[in-house]
């Protein structure tokens, strides 16, 4: 399965505003999300992951402001800068962890730190707070620390000593098999896409599928859901190759305007494979 399909799912998904603020009140912690304006999603073009990386990971950048009174801050106040934070999520779509994670993601904090002063902010008001997302889909699961100090090599006699000298930083880790389905589904937005992209590897994809088919129409009923519906269709018939008689199930307990979606993608498929 090329790994361009998941880029282009997860980037296409992602990149719709209400489709990132839902998955960041589902995933983040509520302290975070209390202090964010998530309404004011935005999405922020180019990508911050080493191009030698891009075949295991892809990302995606968004501004959020702060809600009131955490846009009051001293720093906004005197420096004229917004009251403002990054959201930087990452989408490691390898089927094993990738154990320098932590790393990584403290290099592309970096990084984005740094374009935003190349942008003319003044590091005089305060750099604005990033919070690392990580969502990885592998059917093994992730074991290792996500914390970046966890992997210094310090003992428990040196580790208060060099203490000051490591950076604290860790990832927050959306680690897909670690949910239920059930719980997967509380991400209404985005219920469809998660479930699929826990089991896409599994063998007994197509008998799991009845189990969801009350996702796709409700899938369809969201903003731009049948556009979203016919990527997430197309990504599924080529990267799990969904078996006809699955497919005309599924379009007998749909709506009309979603077995339109259903049938207009599986033709598209089938023309662009007889062309091929």
């Amino acid at each position: 399965m090329a790994n361009h399909l998941h880029d282009k799912l997860f980037k296409e998904m992602f990149s719709d505003r209400d489709c990132a603020a839902s998955y960041f009140r589902s995933f983040l912690p509520e302290s975070v999300t209390g202090v964010l304006d998530l309404s004011q999603t935005q999405l922020v073009k180019g990508s911050f992951v080493d191009e030698e990386l891009r075949e295991h990971h892809t990302d995606l950048l968004y501004t959020i402001p702060l809600n009131p009174p955490h846009t009051q801050s001293a720093t906004a106040n005197t420096t004229g800068q917004s009251a403002m934070s990054f959201v930087h999520l990452v989408f490691e779509h390898q089927s094993t962890e990738d154990p320098q994670m932590p790393l990584r993601m403290l290099g592309y904090s970096l990084r984005i730190w740094r374009k935003w002063l190349d942008d003319g902010n003044s590091i005089v008001g305060g750099l604005p707070p990033i919070i690392p997302l990580v969502l990885y889909h592998g059917p093994a699961g992730w074991r290792t620390s996500v914390r970046f100090e966890d992997h210094v090599a310090t003992d428990a006699e040196t580790a208060n000593i060099f203490a000051p000298f490591v950076p604290h930083y860790g990832i927050n880790l959306t680690d897909l098999s670690h949910y239920s389905d059930a719980e997967l589904r509380r991400d209404t937005t985005n219920a469809l896409l998660l479930v699929l992209l826990k089991h896409i590897r599994d063998e007994d994809l197509g008998d799991r599928l009845p189990q969801w088919f009350d996702m796709f129409s409700s899938f369809a009923r969201e903003k731009n859901g049948l556009q979203r519906l016919r990527l997430l269709l197309l990504y599924l018939l080529k990267a799990a190759k969904m078996p006809p008689a699955t497919l005309n199930l599924l379009c007998e307990r749909v709506t009309p305007e979603t077995k339109e979606a259903i049938m207009t993608t599986a033709q598209l498929l089938h023309e662009e494979g007889r062309e091929k």
